[in-house]
C-alpha cells in the first residue's frame, strides 16, 4: 500500500497510476487475512471497516479517474461488493442494537444502511428493522411509511413478502 501511495505521489500523471490504485484497492481488500480465514472466509461485513473503506476509495478513484484502463471492470464489481459489505456491517451493529433493546440506536443504523448505502442487498433488511425499532419507539407513522416503502421496493424487484 505504501508503495503505491509514494508511486501515485511521485508520479501523479504517471501511465500506471490505474494499476497502482487498483492494487491498493486489492490490497486493503486483503489486509489483516490471515491464512486461518483465508481458508474459513468469513464475511467480511465483520471485519474493521476502515480497511474496506480504503479498498471502496482506492477503487473509486480508479473508476472516476480512469474510466477507460483495463482495471476498471474488476473495480466495478469491487465497488459493489464492498458496498454490501458496508451496509451489511450496519445491519449487524442495528441488529445488535435490537438485541438490547436499544430502538434509536437500531433505526439510526438501519438508516444509515439506507442512505448511505443505498441501493444495496441490504435495503430490504435494513427496511425491516427500521420498521420494528420505530414500532418499539412507539412511532407508528414513520413504521407505516417504512412499510409502504418496503412494500414497494419488494413489488420493484419482483420480492415476494414472507409468509407469515
Amino acid at each position: 500500500i505504501a508503495a503505491a501511495d509514494r508511486y501515485i505521489q511521485l508520479h501523479p500523471q504517471g501511465k500506471s497510476v490505474d494499476y497502482a490504485l487498483y492494487l491498493k484497492g486489492l490490497a486493503n481488500m486483503d489486509r489483516g487475512d490471515s491464512l486461518i480465514n483465508k481458508i474459513a472466509k468469513p464475511n467480511l461485513a465483520y471485519r474493521d471497516q476502515s480497511i474496506l473503506q480504503n479498498a471502496y476509495a482506492a477503487f473509486a478513484e480508479l473508476v472516476n479517474r480512469y474510466p477507460e484502463s483495463k482495471y476498471v471492470g474488476d473495480a466495478s464489481i469491487r465497488l459493489v461488493k464492498i458496498r454490501d459489505y458496508l451496509a451489511q456491517h450496519e445491519l449487524y451493529v442495528a441488529d445488535y442494537y435490537m438485541q438490547r433493546g436499544a430502538w434509536l440506536a437500531a433505526a439510526n443504523r438501519a438508516q444509515t444502511a439506507l442512505t448511505k448505502y443505498n441501493g444495496s442487498t441490504s435495503t430490504i433488511p435494513a427496511l425491516e428493522i427500521l420498521i420494528a425499532a420505530y414500532k418499539k419507539l412507539g412511532l407508528e407513522t414513520e413504521a407505516s411509511d417504512a412499510a409502504q416503502v418496503l412494500k414497494a421496493t419488494r413489488t420493484a424487484n419482483n420480492i415476494p413478502a414472507p409468509k407469515a
